[in-house]
């Protein structure tokens, strides 16, 4: 955590362009809240606009605030990354994963950057970990279904994110459908997925038609 806030106000030393332009939105919405999906001139998904206008409601908005923003959003990504390590890897393993992450191009110049891709990787490991939690043997203390109505429903929220994640989304999908012998609990598993992700993105789906 640390290393996020070291010179958090100086480095760098000011904003770039993109840095500002979703910084007048979110103050915008901070405002006045619009039901909008798509943003600007380039209409960018809304998931970190949303974000920084309920956080400018919590802290004033100032440069500061913009730049905390993104550095408590690199914290929960490596949070969210130990956690989806888990499913698959040892303690040990995991914490070197994340240890990697921490010091990797994307999670650090994001951390100083508040612009929409920052949401992307948050949600990558959120995805990941429950897809690694639904591929294995059904666990007693959480329901089957649940696990794929969650897995759904967070695939269906990356959607939000930014605009490369339909990649994702494909990913996930070839991962659930076609995974071991085909049945009737696959077959329900993946109508679970569907249905959850098909609800929560079609109303940006909608917007961008």
């Amino acid at each position: 955590a640390y290393t996020r806030f070291f010179r958090i106000g100086s480095n760098p030393a000011w904003p770039i362009k993109d840095v500002g332009h979703f910084g007048i939105l979110a103050l915008s919405l901070s405002q006045k809240w619009d039901g909008r999906l798509l943003w600007g001139e380039c209409q960018s998904e809304p998931l970190y606009l949303w974000g920084l206008g309920l956080f400018y409601k919590l802290f004033s908005p100032s440069s500061l605030s913009t730049r905390l923003f993104p550095a408590l959003v690199s914290i929960l990504t490596l949070s969210l990354g130990y956690a989806a390590a888990r499913q698959v890897f040892s303690r040990g393993l995991s914490f070197l994963a994340v240890s990697f992450l921490m010091v990797s191009f994307w999670d650090w110049v994001f951390s100083r950057t508040g612009i929409g891709p920052l949401t992307v990787l948050p949600l990558e490991f959120l995805v990941l970990g429950l897809l690694a939690r639904a591929l294995k043997t059904a666990s007693p203390e959480i329901p089957r279904a649940l696990i794929f109505t969650a897995l759904g429903a967070a695939t269906g929220l990356g959607f939000y994110s930014y605009a490369v994640w339909p990649s994702l989304f494909l990913a996930v999908t070839v991962a659930v459908v076609w995974r071991g012998p085909a049945g009737s609990r696959r077959l329900r598993d993946s109508l679970l997925f569907f249905l959850a992700s098909g609800a929560v993105s079609r109303p940006l789906l909608l917007a961008h038609l």
